[in-house]
C-alpha cells in the first residue's frame, strides 16, 4: 500500500490479511485447548494473545483505517514490532508486561 501497488485493488489482496489473522487466532485458541492451559492463570500466553490481538488492531489500521502515508508506515511498523513480539515470548515463554 505504501509503493501504490496495482495488486492492492485485487479481490485476493484485500481477503488475504483477514484469512492469516483467522488463521493465527484459531491456532492460539487450539494451543489453548490441547494443551489445557487457561491463559488468565499462564501469563506468557495471556501476553502473546494480546500481543496478537494488537497485532490484528495495528495491521488492521496500517492497511484499511489510516487515511495519510506516515500512519500507514508507523501503523505498519508497530504491527511488525508486535509480531515480533510475539515470536519472542513463543521463543521464550516470558511474560513481561503482565506481572
Amino acid at each position: 500500500m505504501l509503493q501504490d501497488s496495482p495488486y492492492q485493488h485485487k479481490y485476493w489482496f484485500k481477503k488475504l490479511p483477514h484469512k492469516v489473522d483467522t488463521v493465527l487466532l484459531l491456532s492460539a485458541l487450539a494451543m489453548v485447548w490441547q494443551w489445557h492451559i487457561n491463559p488468565l492463570t499462564t501469563p506468557w500466553l495471556a501476553e502473546k494473545i494480546l500481543g496478537l490481538l494488537c497485532y490484528i488492531v495495528f495491521g488492521m489500521f496500517a492497511l484499511r483505517w489510516a487515511k495519510n502515508k506516515p500512519y500507514k508506515l508507523m501503523a505498519a511498523i508497530a504491527a511488525v514490532s508486535c509480531f515480533a513480539y510475539i515470536v519472542f515470548v513463543a521463543n521464550y515463554k516470558v511474560a513481561t508486561f503482565l506481572y
